[in-house]
């Protein structure tokens, strides 16, 4: 039943309109992510943000001109944010996240 659900509704434009939601809350992470950082005093560019994050620095361009990414680099993404916020607020270092997360 689950795959003639998914097969129908996927077929017909849901998956996209999904994805396309994902990815525009994954580019307001990115962008708060890089407030929060400018706000302290370690700016940083989108596409050394796309570097550190993914090996890709022009990843957060892609991203803003309608490109799409696997599941993967999504959680690759959202786990280098949460360890350079970590590394930021407990060290105060961020060329020590940068490397951890390279």
């Amino acid at each position: 039943m689950a795959v003639k659900w998914a097969n129908a509704h996927f077929t017909n434009g849901l998956l996209p309109i999904i994805m396309r939601a994902m990815l525009s809350d994954l580019i307001q992470e990115i962008d708060a992510h890089l407030a929060w950082r400018k706000a302290r005093g370690h700016e940083l560019a989108e596409t050394t943000f796309g570097r550190f994050a993914a090996n890709d620095g022009k990843l957060v361009g892609r991203l803003r001109a309608g490109g799409g990414i696997t599941v993967s680099t999504m959680q690759s993404i959202q786990k280098w944010i949460a360890e350079d916020r970590e590394a930021l607020t407990s060290q105060g270092n961020p060329d020590e996240a940068q490397g951890a997360a390279a």
